[in-house]
């Protein structure tokens, strides 16, 4: 009876570790299309940040180093951008994947809502839930949606509203 007891609460220990350490996938994952469906179709939901292809080569770069956690690379790739918005857009995420919201906040406010496919508005309001700030979502979500044309980025908006309404 002991030696179950002992088993039943080391496993509830390591449970417990297991859920509270890192292990867990990360909410924002920085992908690009068919890196984004391949996740989806393995039923894993998260809230994109689309590596879209109209972007610069740099942009793109910047953004592959971030997502493989390589943030020295992609801070000096930023530095030689020379397009204002990209580079303003380069700079919150380095802001934003340090979970620093207050100052990626601060970057993605300078970029025109209709720039870069309206992700730096979406990235908005996920700084601003991430600080806890009230807002009207329903409306911001549905004038993003509004503005954009890509019908990739249609569908990363629309998900993005879903971890909103069901408060994920």
């Amino acid at each position: 009876m002991n030696k179950s007891l002992s088993y039943l609460t080391v496993f509830l220990l390591i449970s417990l570790a297991l859920d509270s350490c890192s292990m867990q996938p990360n909410l924002y994952v920085l992908a690009k299309n068919d890196d984004r469906k391949s996740l989806l179709e393995q039923g894993q939901y998260r809230k994109f940040i689309f590596i879209h292809s109209d972007y610069s080569p740099d942009l793109r770069a910047i953004m592959i180093w971030l997502d493989r956690k390589n943030r020295k690379r992609a801070k000096e790739l930023t530095e030689t951008l020379t397009n204002n918005d990209e580079k303003t857009f380069a700079l919150g995420l380095l802001s934003f994947t340090a979970k620093n919201y207050r100052e990626a906040l601060e970057y993605f406010n300078k970029i025109p809502k209709e720039k870069l496919h309206g992700q730096p508005a979406l990235l908005v309001l996920d700084c601003t839930q991430e600080l806890g700030i009230k807002r009207n979502y329903y409306q911001e979500y549905q004038e993003i949606y509004d503005g954009v044309h890509d019908p990739v980025m249609k569908e990363i908006i629309e998900t993005r509203f879903r971890f909103f309404k069901h408060a994920l």
